[in-house]
């Protein structure tokens, strides 16, 4: 449930689900993980925080907490803190390129622009739109709109699709 109102955007809906869903089963790594995404997505960051250090508490050192503590810390413009927190933890077992768009938004804030350069690079070559992404938050939109202009386009009979999908929910 928590999944299907933050896919619907509605942030308060699954904050409130999954906060309900911890309350009862207060050692769950899922309720924290779910309850942090949706507080990440809502801008709620000091919450992120907060639910990391308890879920450290009981004993989660999962890389996925990490990095999303790590990415509230960014929004809260505290990138040498963010980058200390993914560099303490072995974040292999994290998709390469969630890695490197971490990675590149801290190299950027931090103004280390050599290594955002190789970071951007290899997440071009793995994941263009996930560049595209890191490029619109760091303010560099004709660098983002570039590799949008560049992916293969849907085909019309998709969008009706998704339309139908998206009008049954």
């Amino acid at each position: 449930l928590v999944d299907f109102s933050m896919m619907l955007n509605r942030l308060d809906e699954a904050i409130a689900i999954g906060e309900y869903l911890l309350e009862r089963d207060p050692t769950s790594f899922f309720c924290y993980h779910n309850l942090m995404v949706g507080y990440y997505r809502a801008q709620r960051y000091d919450k992120v925080g907060e639910l990391y250090f308890a879920s450290r508490a009981l004993g989660f050192e999962h890389p996925t907490l990490t990095l999303l503590y790590g990415l509230a810390l960014l929004e809260l413009n505290e990138a040498e803190e963010a980058l200390r927190q993914f560099d303490a933890v072995d974040l292999t077992s994290v998709r390469r390129p969630l890695r490197l768009a971490a990675y590149a938004r801290a190299y950027w804030a931090l103004n280390r622009r050599s290594e955002f350069d190789s970071a951007i690079a290899e997440l071009r070559e793995l994941e263009p739109i996930g560049a595209a992404n890191v490029y619109a938050l760091t303010g560099n939109l004709a660098a983002a709109f570039a590799i949008y202009d560049e992916q293969p386009k849907l085909p019309p009979e998709l969008f009706a699709h998704f339309a139908m999908a998206s009008a049954a929910v």
